[in-house]
């Protein structure tokens, strides 16, 4: 039988859409979306179609003994945003942005220290989409297609064969999981079971205040800032849903594209102390670029604040807030103890150790520190422990393993390695593994495609891997901890 998701591809093709819709390999469209006004990132393209059909969600209404058993979940993500950046760390980094919302929410839950995430943005994203590590999806690098063939967080919450009551979902923001936008439909997401987009489908845009917004297959011009048109879009369809069916649960996955660069100034009334008394010249921007990457999380954590009070208390009071952070902080604002060379875009902990908070409904641990393992793609298979999907529901889900009992008990310890990877398309870029467990970090370094180079760090003594450990009279345990370590990353 085929499921909701299967169908409609099936129909498109059937119909003739002819752009290897099962495979996303669409065909390059003139103009590209992917672009500011004229073509960058996030751009209006005259051009663009939708070809895909969107999904259709009319579920059979909750039954009453459901109501109020299973939470609604909003997962925010914050982009290019390191520890060094995050004021729930205040010892990583000396400068931090003005975001009592997001301290509010470390106070509330569980702020989470052993976080890997990948090192850019398409690979985690897919990672928490899919529950299993970009070499098994393909997406390992920015602009990678994950295939509408993958089974997505968001089927698996909409199935009511899953799930014991579907839910509604809505994906607002940057997406970034269907290919450079100028070659993805701009149904894409459909394709993957988001029943409700608003957003731009490329990795980024070129002014945060010109750009293109893709809402159902329809593209629209706008000169409104971008974290606010996402935030107003996040309001809307919550307060849509819950005029339309209250009874519902449901999840929103709501990825501003802020931090990420351009650095551009935010609106003043999003601003507060040194951050108001920036200029916002290209010229400041470029010979002093940090103030503007922390003035662009205060701005987000100002309109996150505007989105939370935005929903009634008993809503909210269901609800499971997850903040995330999608990798590390870029090179040219990363802050010290880590160094430009560790940064964003390397498996070095300053590009995969990651940001995550859980505060709200089923939460229980307030204002503690967690330092169990979790891996991104561990996000999957919480969330639908939230959701109350059994984890036999979830066997695509393979390198995912639920945390959920994190947010109740001190007692949680289920991984014992977390694993990360990059694998660059194109440029004299590194290709890298990297595994670790609670103590050490093996790093595993291709470099043109030459013969691996290898790093160890133990990550107790040496947190910001300024040690390599590898030397040509290794020690018997080292060598055990790198057998070890290997032989993880060998039966993946």
């Amino acid at each position: 039988m085929l499921t909701s998701k299967r169908l409609y591809i099936f129909l498109s093709v059937a119909a003739g859409i002819i752009i290897v819709a099962s495979a996303f390999i669409f065909t390059q469209r003139s103009g590209g979306i992917a672009g500011g006004p004229t073509g960058g990132p996030g751009g209006y393209n005259p051009n663009a179609k939708a070809d895909i059909p969107l999904v259709s969600f009319n579920p059979p209404a909750v039954p009453a003994n459901e109501v109020g058993k299973h939470p609604n979940i909003l997962l925010i993500i914050a982009d290019d945003m390191g520890l060094d950046a995050d004021p729930c760390h205040p010892a990583i980094g000396s400068e931090k942005p003005n975001m009592p919302n997001l301290v509010a929410l470390c106070k509330q839950g569980v702020t989470f220290d052993n976080v890997w995430v990948n090192p850019v943005c398409s690979p985690t994203r897919s990672t928490m989409m899919t529950g299993q590590y970009g070499f098994r999806t393909g997406v390992t690098d920015v602009d990678k297609i994950l295939s509408p063939d993958t089974e997505t967080l968001a089927d698996v919450l909409a199935d009511a064969s899953k799930t014991p009551v579907p839910y509604a979902n809505a994906f607002i923001g940057k997406w970034h999981m269907s290919g450079p936008g100028n070659n993805a439909d701009l149904n894409a997401p459909s394709a993957l079971g988001v029943q409700y987009f608003a957003g731009f489908l490329a990795g980024g845009v070129s002014n945060y205040f010109n750009y293109a917004i893709d809402e159902q297959g329809v593209q629209k011009k706008t000169t409104e800032y971008t974290t606010t048109v996402f935030t107003n879009k996040a309001i809307e369809w919550i307060d849509s849903q819950q005029k339309k069916d209250k009874n519902r649960p449901w999840f929103m996955w709501l990825a501003y594209n802020a931090p990420h660069a351009p650095f551009h100034l935010p609106p003043k009334n999003l601003l507060s102390g040194n951050s108001l008394t920036l200029s916002g010249s290209d010229a400041d921007i470029k010979n002093n670029p940090r103030p503007y990457y922390l003035a662009s999380l205060e701005a987000l954590d100002k309109e996150m604040g505007r989105l939370l009070a935005s929903i009634s208390p008993e809503v909210l009071a269901n609800t499971t807030v997850i903040f995330i952070g999608d990798n590390g902080t870029p090179a040219e604002v990363i802050q010290a103890p880590y160094s430009a060379e560790k940064a964003k875009a390397s498996v070095y902990e300053g590009g995969v150790w990651g940001v995550l908070t859980i505060s709200g409904k089923g939460v229980t641990r307030k204002g503690v520190n967690e330092d169990a393992l979790v891996n991104g793609t561990d996000i999957f298979a919480t969330i639908a422990d939230i959701a109350g999907v059994p984890s036999t529901a979830i066997g695509t889900a393979k390198d995912s393993i639920s945390f959920k009992q994190a947010l109740t008990s001190a007692a949680y310890d289920k991984r014992n390695f977390a694993y990360t990877e990059w694998m660059p398309a194109k440029g004299p870029k590194r290709e890298a593994w990297a595994v670790r467990n609670k103590q050490y970090k093996l790093i595993q370094t291709t470099v043109g495609r030459s013969a691996p180079q290898t790093e160890l760090y133990d990550l107790i003594a040496d947190p910001y891997e300024n040690n390599n450990l590898i030397t040509p009279t290794l020690s018997a345990k080292l060598k055990a901890v790198v057998e070890k370590l290997s032989s993880f990353q060998a039966s993946l």
